[in-house]
């Protein structure tokens, strides 16, 4: 059996592009969105980029949460979207036959504002990222000197430091997959359908049932065009600084 990953900071589609999957690939692809559990994968991920936890324990969790899940599946192809797993890409490689990483990036600005409009910082949500050490990734995990200055940081900051943080730690463990790792970004994967029907492709399902999976992208999913009107003029003066040379690399805008 074939294994593909789906990894982003989250909002970037996952979920749509397994419902596709899920609907199109027939009796050659197990396609799921984060299947259970999945949460533990955030607090791995996060320790492990924290350098506190080994990767054999890591390993060993995988093997533990995932391996009988995989086992199980009668189709040629195991599709997951799952972007608690930022932090395992390269020991997903290890584990399973195969493996492809496909990292979804998306314009950290509407990243953020759809991540606020969807509550990542109230209720229940608020409550974990604030108190639990390790549900958020934060700067101080990776030794970043102003992670003392995360409380008085403003939720879209927030949001720019964690995308530079996920991203990074996708592309530092994927660097040396080769053509096993792509990126794409979110804004042309749900608007190119020449470039879905690749992905899904690359992913696995066959020509013929790939083009009929483009016929199900509707402009719901379509959602990168919004116009951006979220943060202040001060906290998009840090995006740069905060995002770095990864704002350039993806095609985004300082």
């Amino acid at each position: 059996m074939r294994c593909s990953f789906i990894v982003s900071t989250g909002r970037t589609g996952t979920q749509s592009l397994a419902k596709v999957l899920h609907q199109v690939s027939g009796d050659t692809i197990s396609a799921y969105h984060e299947p259970s559990p999945s949460r533990i994968f955030r607090i791995i991920s996060t320790l492990r980029a924290s350098g506190l936890l080994s990767d054999r324990w890591s390993l060993f969790f995988i093997r533990f949460f995932r391996g009988g899940l995989i086992q199980r599946q009668a189709h040629e192809i195991y599709v997951e979207s799952n972007n608690f797993m930022f932090g395992l890409c390269d020991l997903l490689v290890d584990q399973f036959e195969g493996v492809r990483i496909l990292h979804i990036v998306r314009d950290p600005k509407t990243y953020a504002e759809s991540h606020l409009r969807h509550g990542v910082f109230r209720g229940f949500k608020g409550l974990v990222s604030r108190f639990f050490p390790y549900w958020l990734i934060k700067p101080r995990h990776l030794g970043i000197k102003t992670a003392r200055l995360w409380l008085k940081m403003s939720q879209h900051v927030r949001l720019f430091w964690f995308w530079t943080l996920v991203n990074r730690v996708i592309e530092n463990d994927c660097r040396d997959l080769g053509e096993r790792y792509r990126v794409v970004r979110f804004e042309d994967l749900f608007s190119d359908q020449e470039l879905f029907l690749d992905t899904l492709i690359w992913l696995g399902m066959s020509n013929d049932k790939a083009g009929a999976a483009t016929e199900l992208i509707s402009e719901r999913y379509n959602i990168g065009a919004q116009p951006y009107k979220g943060a202040s003029a001060d906290e998009d003066e840090m995006l740069a600084d905060i995002c770095g040379d990864l704002l350039e690399q993806y095609g985004y805008q300082r």
